[in-house]
């Protein structure tokens, strides 16, 4: 879009040079070659203020602003992309901790399974030793 607007800035400026030189309005009302360039660079510039307009552009205000936009993007994009692949790194290392939590748990859980299962053997093995055999079958 700048380059745009240079290319318009620089065709006003030769309009605006013609219009303010007596002997230049005058050639244009004699030669007709003089005329046709001056018109050329009228519709010149008409074209690239309605291209222009149709880019969204208004004013110099707006290449300051998409100036401050391609900064910010090639400053701001990749500290933000830093600070997510950082984030991310966090929440596997958060993730792998909650997940070595759960198998833990989980383990601990099966031992003492395991444990209440070996002490009801033993309880029922030591009742059926201190029964005896069952005769009132």
């Amino acid at each position: 879009m700048s380059k745009e607007v240079e290319k318009l800035s620089s065709v006003e400026n030769k309009l605006d040079e013609l219009d303010r030189n007596q002997g230049e309005k005058a050639k244009r009302l004699v030669s007709k070659k003089a005329r046709q360039d001056y018109e050329e660079l009228q519709s010149e510039a008409k074209y690239g203020r309605e291209n222009l307009k149709k880019l969204g552009y208004k004013g110099r205000q707006d290449l300051q602003q998409q100036s401050r936009m391609n900064t910010m993007e090639k400053t701001v994009v990749p500290w933000l992309e830093k600070e997510i692949k950082t984030h991310e790194s966090n929440i596997n290392a958060l993730n792998t901790v909650f997940n070595a939590i759960q198998q833990a748990t989980r383990s601990q859980e099966q031992a003492q399974q395991r444990h209440q299962l070996g002490s009801m053997r033993s309880i029922n093995i030591n009742r059926a030793k201190n029964k005896g055999p069952d005769l009132s079958r």
